[in-house]
C-alpha cells in the first residue's frame, strides 16, 4: 500500500520539526513525516518506522 499524502500541520516521526508541507502519512497507523524522510526509510526498509507493515515507495 503506498503512503497518501495530508496537508494538516504535523510533527515529523524521525526528525520532531513542524511539517509545513511535503507531510506524509503510513495509511495503517497514521504516523506522519517528511516525505523526503519517510522514502528514504521506505527504500532501505520496506516498512513504516511505527507499526512495521509493508509499505511500497512512492512516486516522486
Amino acid at each position: 500500500m503506498r503512503c497518501c499524502y495530508l496537508s494538516e500541520k504535523e510533527k515529523c516521526f524521525f526528525c520532531r520539526k513542524e511539517i509545513s508541507e511535503d507531510l506524509v502519512r503510513c495509511p495503517y497507523c497514521n504516523v506522519a513525516a517528511h516525505k523526503p524522510e519517510l522514502q528514504r526509510w521506505i527504500l532501505r526498509h520496506g516498512t513504516c518506522p511505527r507499526c512495521g507493515r509493508e509499505l511500497k515507495p512512492y512516486a516522486k
